[in-house]
C-alpha cells in the first residue's frame, strides 16, 4: 500500500507542498452535536489546501458508502476552513489496495 501511495501522482504533489500534516486528529462542537474524526492527510498547494481521504475498499463499487465518505471529506473542509480561514480548493477519496 506504501508503494503505491509512494509512486502516485498525489504523492509527488504533497512532496512539492508548502505545508503539509498527516493523521490530524480534530474535535468540533457543531451546534450541539461534538464532531470529532481524523484528516488523513491535508497540504497546501498555491495558497489553498486539498484534504486527501484514503480508503482501503471499493467505493466505486458502492455508490452510498461513496456518498458517506463524500460528506464526511466535507464536513473535515469545513471544520479546516473554519480553524484556519484558509480554502479548500480539492478533496479527494484516494482509494489504496
Amino acid at each position: 500500500l506504501v508503494d503505491g501511495i509512494m509512486q502516485s501522482d498525489m504523492w509527488h504533489r504533497v512532496l512539492q507542498a508548502e505545508e503539509k500534516y498527516f493523521e490530524l486528529p480534530f474535535s468540533t462542537l457543531n451546534e450541539d452535536e461534538v464532531i470529532s474524526g481524523t484528516i488523513d492527510l491535508i497540504f497546501k498547494e498555491s495558497d489553498r489546501w486539498v484534504i486527501v481521504d484514503y480508503k482501503t475498499d471499493n467505493i466505486e463499487a458502492n455508490p452510498k458508502k461513496k456518498e458517506a465518505y463524500e460528506k464526511q471529506l466535507n464536513i473535515y473542509s469545513q471544520y479546516w476552513e473554519k480553524l484556519t480561514g484558509g480554502i479548500v480548493k480539492e478533496k479527494k477519496l484516494y482509494r489504496v489496495g
